[in-house]
């Protein structure tokens, strides 16, 4: 079987999501792949993820991928599950109503 058999050419990030609420999600008891990318350039989207801690959430035909920067120059370990996955769409949620409660904080005391 080739997990990327229906991968498109170019992979398009769709929400950036911070390490520390990937880190403190629940366990994922379903079925997951887990891969090392590794990019054949320095990129400066690699140090931005590495120095903000931010991970990537990468929507596939039918399959949601998951980059995680290592310590590693260029190098991101890949979370792959099948279909949508609700672990992380519950840590965006908390995402949003956090960014949420932060413009409202700032509106208040403007």
């Amino acid at each position: 079987m080739v997990l990327t058999a229906d991968w498109p050419q170019t992979l398009q990030i769709v929400r950036e999501i911070p390490q520390r609420l990937i880190n403190k999600t629940r366990p994922y008891d379903g079925h997951a792949d887990y891969m090392i990318f590794e990019a054949s350039n320095d990129h400066r989207v690699y140090e931005q993820f590495r120095k903000k801690e931010l991970c990537v959430r990468i929507d596939l035909p039918s399959q949601t991928l998951i980059f995680t920067p290592t310590g590693a120059p260029c190098r991101f370990i890949g979370t792959l599950f099948p279909g949508d996955c609700p672990l992380y769409k519950s840590c965006e949620q908390e995402q949003n109503d956090q960014a949420t409660a932060d413009e409202s904080a700032t509106n208040e005391t403007d």
